[in-house]
């Protein structure tokens, strides 16, 4: 997905590349059986780099139409003025589905994060999380990290939830970005799990 950019070829080529494959990703996405209610954080905004690339732009909006769909962000206009970091009671466990998307990069406690995403989730429900790579630094600010596909499981790695997938984004060593799904397991199975980890650390320290 290469273009004649007048900026530097490498950053501004892969910008293009990560947020062309997020649209991609998503418009599939949007036509798999989600669960309801759907949460976009940190949703699109109109404008930066989207006057330039305009091709990358997408409505989730419309595209999940006419499932339930509120926003979430730390700046109005959004459903839910909120931050991920510090979560409102009141929100845990509500939302079937997730899309959080470009977001992670930006959260200077991304294991809370994390945590948080999946306490947002119904039992049974996703998550789809995506991560630039080689990617320059870029808006909004702060921009703390690059969260690779270790990184998305060291960061998922709860005992209530199940990585369906991880996948890169791009061909080799130096892939422009990460997604996965994330799956809130049910409560039955999350017993299960805590009761193995918990047998598991009793028989260490026996």
């Amino acid at each position: 997905m290469s273009r004649n950019l007048p900026q530097d070829l490498y950053t501004d080529d892969n910008l293009y590349h990560v947020r062309m494959a997020t649209r991609l990703w998503v418009e599939h996405v949007a036509t798999l059986p989600l669960m309801e209610p759907v949460l976009d954080i940190g949703p699109l905004r109109a404008g930066g780099v989207f006057e330039r690339m305009p091709d990358t732009w997408f409505d989730l909006r419309a595209l999940v139409r006419p499932k339930a769909y509120f926003t979430m962000d730390l700046q109005l206009p959004c459903d839910i003025q909120a931050d991920i970091t510090n979560l409102p009671m009141a929100y845990r466990g509500v939302f079937g589905t997730i899309f959080c998307l470009h977001v992670l990069e930006h959260v200077r406690q991304p294991f809370l994060a994390a945590a948080n995403l999946v306490r947002l989730l119904r039992p049974g429900g996703r998550a789809y999380v995506l991560t630039p790579w080689a990617l320059r630094l870029h808006g909004p600010r702060p921009d703390c990290w690059r969260i690779s596909d270790d990184g998305l499981r060291a960061l998922f790695a709860n005992p209530d939830a199940e990585i369906e997938t991880v996948e890169k984004i791009g061909d080799g060593l130096n892939p422009v970005g990460f997604r996965a799904v994330v799956r809130r397991k049910t409560l039955q199975a999350s017993r299960a799990s805590l009761a193995t980890s918990t047998r598991s650390l009793s028989e260490v320290l026996m």
